[in-house]
C-alpha cells in the first residue's frame, strides 16, 4: 500500500475508526520524543465530554449556556493549546514559526546563554532538549528565551492542524 500524502493523512485520521487511531498512537509511542508530545497533548485535553463541559462552565460567566452535542476540540499548532472548533476569538498567544508547525521546534540553541555555563556534555538540539531546557534556547524572530513559549510575542486566532504548511 502506498504512503498517504499530507491531506490524505488528515482525511484518514478524521474518518478512521477510533480503535485504528488508538493503534496508530500506540505505535507512535515507540519513539520517545513523539510519545512525550502525545502525552503533553493528551494531558491538556479533557478526555470526556463531561470534563470539557465542566471546564467551560467554570470559566464561563454564563453557566446557563446549554450545548446538545459535544464540541470538536482541536489543538492549536501555534500555541499548542486546546480550543473549540469554530472559535474565532483572538486568544492564541504564540511565537511565529518559520520552519516548523509547533513553536518549540523553531527554537535555536543560544550558545552564549549563561544557562549552558555549567553544562558538561554536548548540547543536544532536539525537541526533547528544547522542552526540558527552554532557557538555553531562543525564538529566532523575537529573541525571547524558550521559557517564554506560553507568553508568545503575537496574538491571533487559533489554528488547527490541517496537514498543510503555512497559513
Amino acid at each position: 500500500m502506498p504512503d498517504l500524502e499530507d491531506e490524505q493523512i488528515v482525511q484518514a485520521i478524521a474518518s478512521a475508526p477510533s480503535g485504528t487511531v488508538r493503534s496508530v498512537l500506540r505505535a507512535l509511542c515507540a519513539d520517545e520524543e513523539t510519545k512525550l508530545c502525545i502525552g503533553r497533548f493528551l494531558s491538556q485535553l479533557p478526555l470526556t465530554y463531561e470534563e470539557w463541559d465542566q471546564s467551560r462552565q467554570a470559566s464561563s460567566s454564563s453557566a446557563s449556556r446549554k450545548r446538545k452535542t459535544a464540541p470538536q476540540i482541536e489543538i492549536c499548532v501555534q500555541c499548542e493549546s486546546p480550543f473549540e472548533k469554530g472559535d474565532e476569538s483572538l486568544t492564541c498567544r504564540h511565537h511565529p514559526c518559520e520552519f516548523h508547525v509547533f513553536p518549540t521546534y523553531d527554537m535555536e540553541v543560544d550558545f552564549d546563554s549563561d544557562f549552558w555555563a555549567d553544562w558538561d556534555v554536548e548540547i543536544d538540539d532536539t525537541p526533547c532538549c528544547r522542552e526540558t531546557n527552554p532557557d538555553g534556547f531562543t525564538f529566532p524572530r523575537c529573541g525571547e528565551t524558550g521559557s517564554s513559549v506560553d507568553e508568545g510575542c503575537t496574538m491571533g486566532k487559533h489554528r488547527a492542524a490541517d496537514g498543510k504548511r503555512g497559513k
